[in-house]
């Protein structure tokens, strides 16, 4: 009846020949045509069109299905890629160390926070339609053919409002497919007719059908008016209609990238020795013993050069000896105070001298993230270019201007903080950095006392 229609729906195009019709017809690869029409247009060129029938008890092939592997492939690999954009990006500003949570503890927290993304992901992507699976259509995309028709019977739908019609009715339109409908009188309603132009995005594959008595034996089904509804489906799904699934080829591979990926950022930063947290505590009654035993030094500012850092401490009996220092028997340095403290920045590749005042007004009690420190204004700032070389941008400043009590030249980071975890995170983010380029400094933060 079918091709019947289609003989007179074509019977005024352009042809060398006459249309020859099959019913059933089966490609070497196993996909079947229920019904096959083609006529020569010239000596080269043959139109085919193929035909997907479908009655009650197939109803099953135009119904579509989640399918639910798919969408957790693709959530899975989307959360993959956010993980990874952002392990790079905190990774590259310094704001992330395996050592600071354990490596039991940060697998963990990265596997759960994958896992927990995925799951938002799914729920995301669930209405989506790239995951409802129509058989037939599926089955379309596998072959060419210049025209390509879908027809159903009346009772396959309950009407036109029902959500596996217009799934399907979309489907047709998107990939041009034509749509036709058998009522109850057998009179043949056509509701979408093919596209001119091919609207798969593949590389399809012209088959050759041959008839489908040649290979197996045809399978003739009741005549549908006089028979009761609400039987089961001719098919089962996983083994008879699920055969033309997408693969997961792509998917897979931007996972593995992924993976390798996470396993490189991980051996980085296992070849990074791990930081060593200060006891606040102790070190706060340190610098407090240290602070009383000052005072009855006030009128000699007498500091010892620190070899291994660069920092000038006063002789205390609370002062811990650091590795090595010079022979406190020596006679020990006196370091002269500037006439005015003034801080050095770093402008279009020289220093310019300007007032504390002038540049701190701004930055009061703010945390400033300081480096290693020097009695000699010109060895400060010679090192200081070797780390604006390296692309820290610091300056050099008479400590003074940020601190009570502190006589020396040190080198600060350009830009100063509110609280102190964006600067801890900076001066972990500069550690690195200054490992990276094969550099020995120590760096710290404070707040500003003055």
């Amino acid at each position: 009846m079918a091709l019947g229609y289609l003989k007179l729906h074509y019977k005024y195009r352009d042809r060398a020949g006459e249309s020859q019709t099959q019913l059933d017809a089966k490609s070497e690869s196993g996909i079947i045509a229920d019904g096959y029409l083609s006529f020569p247009i010239d000596k080269e060129k043959t139109f085919v069109a193929t035909i997907e029938a479908t009655d009650y008890w197939h109803r099953d092939e135009l119904r579509y299905r989640r399918t639910l592997d798919l969408l957790l492939v693709d959530s899975f690999t989307v959360a993959m890629i956010i993980a990874v954009s952002f392990l790079g990006y905190f990774y590259i500003q310094g704001e992330i160390s395996v050592f600071h949570l354990g490596w039991i503890s940060s697998i963990l927290v990265l596997v759960l926070s994958m896992l927990g993304l995925a799951a938002i992901i799914f729920g995301l992507l669930w209405s989506q339609r790239r995951y409802r699976y129509i058989y037939a259509i599926e089955q379309f995309k596998k072959y060419y053919a210049d025209d390509q028709w879908v027809i159903f019977s009346f009772d396959v739908f309950p009407n036109y409002e029902d959500r596996y019609y217009k799934e399907l009715r979309r489907q047709c339109i998107r990939f041009g497919f034509g749509l036709m409908e058998v009522d109850a009188a057998r009179n043949i309603k056509v509701l979408l007719t093919p596209s001119r132009q091919d609207a798969v995005k593949n590389n399809r594959e012209v088959l050759e059908f041959k008839g489908i008595a040649a290979i197996t034996r045809s399978v003739t089904m009741p005549t549908l008016p006089g028979l009761p509804r609400g039987g089961n489906s001719y098919f089962n799904w996983h083994t008879d209609l699920l055969r033309f699934r997408r693969t997961y080829y792509n998917q897979l591979a931007i996972i593995s990238a992924c993976v390798l990926l996470i396993g490189g950022l991980v051996f980085v930063e296992s070849q990074k020795a791990p930081i060593n947290y200060v006891d606040e505590a102790a070190y706060v009654e340190q610098q407090t013993a240290l602070s009383e035993d000052l005072e009855d030094e006030k009128s000699r500012e007498v500091f010892y050069f620190k070899i291994d850092s660069g920092v000038f401490v006063r002789q205390s009996e609370h002062y811990m000896s650091p590795y090595i220092v010079y022979d406190l028997e020596q006679e020990p340095i006196e370091l002269t105070p500037p006439e005015q403290s003034t801080i050095s920045v770093y402008e279009a590749g020289s220093f310019r001298d300007m007032p504390c005042e002038d540049y701190t007004s701004l930055t009061k009690n703010r945390y400033v993230i300081f480096f290693t420190s020097y009695y000699e204004l010109d060895e400060a700032k010679r090192n200081a270019i070797r780390l604006r070389n390296a692309g820290i941008p610091v300056n050099v400043a008479w400590a003074e201007c940020f601190f009570f009590e502190r006589p020396f030249y040190l080198l600060f980071f350009e830009n100063f903080y509110v609280n102190p975890e964006r600067a801890e995170a900076r001066v972990r983010s500069i550690a690195a950095e200054i490992q990276r380029n094969g550099l020995v400094f120590e760096v710290g933060y404070s707040q500003m006392t003055r």
